[in-house]
């Protein structure tokens, strides 16, 4: 791989991303979300990261909004009302999110 080149069709590019720190691995398998880590994410407890793996096997880590950030996303939506169920605008927004990156 020539140098600056992209990894795949994620656009990382690990070497010239910052490395903002590192943390061991437990026996079990947990690991603790190094506070500055914490701080460039946003996260707070209790919260929640999603993990993603690229098509070249690159793992990203993002926090999950909370409910109380996601409150107002089906009054955002020009459709929703009171009797569509939270579960199908989300996934009517998935979908429409997948279609856009085709």
């Amino acid at each position: 791989m020539d140098e600056g080149e992209s990894t795949g069709t994620t656009g990382f590019d690990p070497d010239n991303a910052e490395l903002l720190e590192t943390a061991p691995v437990s026996a079990s398998g947990d690991v603790t979300i190094p506070d500055r880590v914490c701080d460039t994410l946003g996260l707070t407890p209790p919260g929640l990261v999603a993990f993603y793996e690229s098509d070249t096997g690159e793992v990203f880590m993002k926090r999950v909004p909370s409910a109380s950030e996601m409150r107002g996303f089906a009054a955002r939506n020009a459709e929703a009302t009171t009797d569509t169920p939270a579960s199908e605008l989300l996934r009517a927004k998935r979908n429409s999110d997948q279609c856009d990156l085709e």
